[in-house]
């Protein structure tokens, strides 16, 4: 088993060497775990405003006794894991969504989570925008609750919920860092609006907006998560936010207008 870490934002001429900043190998391949905070000499590579990539990869080599260069190298199977290490005082994980085009044409960012339960909230993560919508997959449970992030401009969000035909204010002026208890009955769909474009986050920033989420019941969270690139003075409808993720095209957003609060 080989474990290496590619830097995503090389380019030649960089201090660096290379895009692989890392690699280590593991003799056996009963190796059940790798953080890369064990690692000294790796933190001190690493920058929290760049993302990064986990190669693992299971070699067969020709030769068990030989060593692991490409020439004794049979087969290899290898996945790719990108992160970025979190923010001072942020949560201890987020979840990372897969990007997604849905029938509409719009991007959606869907997650796969195993396991929710009423007793836990799970943090999930995707790139910026000026709103979300969010909702629940088929079967899964339904939203108990909210905890917006703090810091992001004045911090003050609008919740609205969907009531069967349309979207309703739920509650204006929700306080981020603030967990928002939706009824004990649950909601399956949420939108969530006042994300100034003023406050400058970087969109190709995958750690810019974690959202806390608490479930009505046990289960998993097979659910998305709709960014709203634009406002327009009413509630807006959900924006196709242009996304190439895997190369960290720098994206610049066009200047938005913020709905007025009452």
């Amino acid at each position: 088993m080989r474990v290496q870490i590619w830097s995503l934002d090389y380019k030649p001429g960089d201090s660096i060497s290379g895009d692989i900043i890392f690699s280590r190998n593991f003799l056996t391949p009963d190796a059940a775990s790798f953080r890369v905070g064990d690692y000294a000499d790796l933190m001190t590579l690493l920058d929290p405003a760049k993302m990064y990539s986990v190669e693992v990869s299971l070699i067969d080599r020709r030769n068990d006794a030989g060593s692991l260069a490409n020439s004794n190298i049979l087969s290899r199977s290898r996945s790719f894991f990108d992160f970025m290490l979190l923010p001072e005082g942020g949560p201890t994980a987020a979840y990372l969504p897969s990007g997604g085009i849905d029938p509409s044409g719009e991007t959606v960012f869907k997650f796969k989570v195993e396991d929710v339960s009423p007793d836990e909230i799970i943090f999930i993560d995707p790139l910026v925008a000026v709103g979300y919508d969010y909702a629940i997959g088929e079967g899964d449970p339904l939203f108990r609750s909210i905890l917006l992030p703090a810091g992001i401009g004045d911090s003050l969000y609008d919740l609205y919920i969907w009531n069967g035909g349309d979207w309703v204010l739920f509650q204006s002026g929700v306080v981020g860092g603030t967990e928002l208890d939706l009824g004990e009955a649950g909601v399956d769909r949420i939108r969530v609006l006042g994300i100034e474009a003023e406050a400058g986050l970087d969109p190709a920033n995958p750690l810019a907006f974690i959202t806390g989420l608490r479930f009505t019941d046990e289960g998993r969270f097979t659910g998305t998560m709709t960014p709203i690139t634009f406002d327009t003075g009413t509630v807006p409808e959900p924006a196709m936010l242009l996304l190439l993720a895997t190369a960290l095209l720098a994206i610049r957003l066009a200047p938005q207008v913020r709905r007025a609060r009452r």
